[in-house]
């Protein structure tokens, strides 16, 4: 493995437990159903993805100011397919 390649798997794995945080303390707070989870995860890669009307963009970012960790979700998402894109590993997302 290059080093390359280890300081990219560093970095997945480093925001992957951040999001995990945050997604954990974000359903331990809330005690949210898994499928209201499901649904804003969704709606965040949907948005990423530039496939979100503006009154559903608006709802997302009413949940990001209900709940920070959600936004902190979002930022980890935009950040992984970032070094994804840095790297060339378009495969990954």
């Amino acid at each position: 493995m290059t080093l390359i390649e280890h300081t990219f798997l560093l970095h997945i794995q480093s925001a992957a437990v951040n999001s995990y945080s945050a997604w954990l303390h974000l359903n331990q707070k809330v005690k949210m159903k898994e499928k209201d989870i499901v649904r804003i995860q969704k709606k965040i890669h949907a948005f990423i993805g530039g496939r979100l009307n503006q009154h559903e963009i608006d709802e997302l970012w009413i949940e990001f100011l209900k709940d920070p960790n959600w936004y902190d979700i979002f930022e980890t998402e935009l950040h992984l397919r970032s070094i994804a894109r840095k790297y060339n590993a378009s495969y990954l997302f």
